[in-house]
């Protein structure tokens, strides 16, 4: 994208976040506003790689009003990884079609892992929505 940050070691937290979402929202303007994942497809023109941040309807930053970040993701990074952008958000997004719309693989997407982790501990579901095969190995049957 070419933002230019320069670095400031003296900066503090406050001045960093202040930064960060400065940052952030130059983005926004730039591509016309943010993407929703679920209405997200492979033909948008993603860059091969990249750093993406996703944010939460309802979750604020201190002020109450701002947007939070709720999580920053990345992918390929070894040099000679043949994953892309897309893919990986795709991971996360899960089908949009087909026999379970909304369903994904939480073996192929950490963040899949871990709110569903967190629904399993909050009680909002029951210990037996969850299949025993939950978060254990690299496969499960369907």
């Amino acid at each position: 994208m070419g933002i230019g940050v320069q670095a400031n070691i003296k900066m503090n937290r406050r001045e960093a976040l202040s930064e960060f979402y400065e940052i952030l929202d130059r983005v926004r303007v730039r591509h016309g506003g943010f993407k929703r994942l679920a209405e997200c497809h492979g033909r948008m023109g993603w860059p091969t790689r990249g750093v993406y941040f996703f944010f939460e309807p309802g979750e604020f930053r201190e002020d109450g009003r701002s947007e939070r970040v709720v999580r920053v993701g990345t992918h390929a990074v070894s040099l000679n990884s043949r994953a892309t952008l897309w893919t990986r958000l795709r991971q996360h997004r899960g089908r949009v079609r087909g026999r379970n719309p909304g369903g994904g693989n939480h073996r192929e997407s950490q963040f899949r892992y871990l709110v569903g982790d967190a629904l399993l501990g909050s009680g909002y579901l029951s210990q037996e929505a969850s299949p025993q095969s939950w978060g254990v190995g690299n496969s499960a049957p369907a």
